[in-house]
């Protein structure tokens, strides 16, 4: 009986107890529900001189297959972006072209909702630096929480913070450098969590750059269940269509996948404006 206490929770210095990191994420994945798909309607707000004209506001679907494939189709006065990630295997489309390079800041916000699997979550947050084998207790706001990746407070640990009485996520500091090459923490809180059927999600997403709130998302439908078509999800596809310069490209040619982002913003704004 003992040995297996021992195996599930570790001493906090204050002589409390606290669970194991990866039982932390067992629990953490299991409180956030379960469907086969999750298709989310969004609002994102770009704060700053990120395009050089203050506040930006982009309209975004983002469609998830659990555990393991996502995509969000974006559209701003700036851009299109499409990103799609099949189990591991990922690419990213700004206005018709393939990106290159490393992943946008902040764009693994999403890994922690998408990999509802103990194992598939654990694996990407050790990918990332999470070292899930720590925890520690922490206090946030108004609760406490659990602190999945380092032993003792620490900002320049990659980190997730999870609520001790719900074990949804609420924060995730992930430090790191700008491109000046300057150290920095960058930080996701999600907030107002929700639940539609079975699955759970945050209503609210604040990005911030130390201390200084970058980014918000505000979800404003979500469908749970729905079938998506396949063609959305082939990577290899996305890459051969997209591989011509965009101003190479055909003005003419709309893809199917931006069709619909597009109807889907047309009756966002019938609805709320």
């Amino acid at each position: 009986m003992l040995a297996g206490l021992l195996l599930v929770f570790s001493t906090a210095p204050a002589g409390a107890y606290i669970l194991r990191g990866p039982h932390i994420i067992d629990l953490m994945v299991r409180q956030m529900g379960r469907s086969d798909t999750l298709m989310v309607s969004q609002r994102v707000v770009y704060y700053g001189d990120l395009f050089k004209k203050g506040l930006v506001e982009a309209r975004e679907t983002v469609r998830y297959i659990f555990p393991n494939t996502f995509r969000s189709d974006s559209i701003s006065e700036y851009a299109e972006r499409i990103q799609l990630m099949v189990r591991g295997q990922g690419v990213t489309i700004v206005n018709g072209r393939v990106a290159v390079g490393d992943e946008y800041p902040f764009e693994t916000y999403k890994d922690i909702l998408l990999y509802r699997s103990r194992s598939l979550l654990s694996r990407r947050l050790s990918d990332l630096g999470v070292d899930i084998r720590a925890s520690s207790f922490e206090r946030f706001e108004d609760r406490i929480v659990l602190v999945l990746g380092t032993e003792s407070p620490d900002e320049t640990a990659n980190q997730v913070w999870v609520d001790k009485e719900t074990y949804k996520p609420v924060r995730w500091l992930m430090p790191g450098r700008g491109d000046d090459g300057r150290r920095l923490v960058r930080e996701v809180r999600y907030l107002d969590w929700r639940q539609v059927n079975s699955v759970w999600y945050p209503m609210h997403m604040q990005f911030f750059e130390d201390h200084t709130l970058l980014r918000e998302i505000r979800v404003e439908r979500m469908k749970v269940n729905q079938t998506f078509p396949k063609a959305l999800f082939d990577v290899a596809r996305l890459r051969v269509e997209h591989a011509v310069p965009a101003e190479e490209a055909d003005d003419e040619a709309v893809s199917e996948e931006l069709n619909q982002v597009q109807e889907t913003i047309d009756e966002f704004r019938k609805k709320y404006e």
